[in-house]
């Protein structure tokens, strides 16, 4: 009888371990959904580059090229020095120096545009990846950067993000999962910012722009388990909220925005990942001045 309910209690737990991986995943992609038309912007607006510099370089490559027949077209002429005025001529005409000025510009442009794609596309991966509870040797930096990108859209022209970055070995994480606790955090931030310029009545445009500001920093025993580790900080300058929402701030459901601006699990399925690294979350906040989450990360995870 005990063996059976042993049994049972390993198949419950096994099917909760599941449930709560998949609960995790669908937050994750809730949270990209939300940001589907910014991150569409985003990857319009360099590929729009590239396509635009496609043209006048495939003119400019037209011009050289005929430029080139014209000079090899010399040696066979009747009159080499009159065929060679001739080829002279045509380059005063086209701007050849300023030809190739252009040239560089525009494949400069393309490159840009082809690298700002990428640095999305990336975010992208490292933001939506599932993986496998597997702990891996990552820079924290490379994520959280990672993740600003992926919010670049909302931030711009209202929003200024400060980083003050420590020196950090590597950490032992789930990188994909440390993302979405990121994600999570900063998408509140900005939220909050947005609240209050909404309340007050200001934008970006009429001077009111918030400010982020994200730290990191090696500590070296900290936690119960008094083990070295990373303490990461993210302050905005948002409405703040009262003691009563702080109490309730981790809850699953719990939220204080409007219907449909988000599902009430994305810090109670932070608050869960941190305890899987066996850290700690905390917030600050004070109501008119602004928040402030702390995560406490070991440097390292058992074997």
């Amino acid at each position: 009888l005990v063996e059976e309910k042993n049994k049972a209690l390993e198949e419950t737990l096994s099917q909760l371990r599941a449930m709560q991986s998949q609960l995790i995943d669908a937050e994750k992609m809730a949270s990209l959904g939300q940001l589907t038309a910014g991150i569409a912007h985003e990857i319009n607006n360099p590929i729009n580059y590239v396509k635009g510099n496609v043209g006048p370089l495939r003119r400019d490559f037209e011009e050289v090229r005929t430029l080139f027949r014209r000079l090899c077209a010399v040696e066979d002429a009747d009159d080499v020095v009159a065929a060679l005025h001739k080829v002279l001529a045509y380059a005063r005409e086209i701007e050849a120096d300023y030809l190739f000025t252009e040239m560089d510009q525009l494949l400069k442009g393309i490159e840009e545009g082809a690298n700002r794609t990428r640095e999305i596309v990336e975010g992208l991966r490292a933001f939506s990846r599932s993986e496998l509870d597997t702990f891996k040797q990552v820079d924290i930096h490379t994520g959280m950067d990672s993740t600003l990108r992926l919010l670049s859209h909302k931030l711009k022209g209202r929003i200024e993000v400060t980083r003050e970055y420590g020196q950090l070995p590597l950490v032992a994480c789930l990188p994909g999962k440390l993302n979405q606790v990121f994600m999570n955090i900063i998408a509140n931030a900005i939220q909050a910012i947005e609240t209050r310029a909404r309340a007050g009545g200001a934008t970006g445009a009429d001077g009111y722009i918030g400010h982020i500001r994200v730290q990191t920093e090696l500590e070296p025993g900290c936690l119960e388990q008094a083990v070295p580790c990373v303490r990461i900080l993210i302050t905005d300058d948002g409405g703040g909220m009262p003691p009563e929402v702080q109490q309730r701030i981790f809850e699953p459901f719990f939220t204080t925005k409007d219907v449909g601006e988000g599902t009430g699990l994305g810090l109670a399925i932070s608050f869960g990942i941190v305890e899987q690294h066996r850290g700690k979350i905390e917030v600050n906040s004070v109501p008119g001045a602004g928040t402030t989450f702390t995560l406490m990360l070991p440097m390292d995870q058992p074997d």
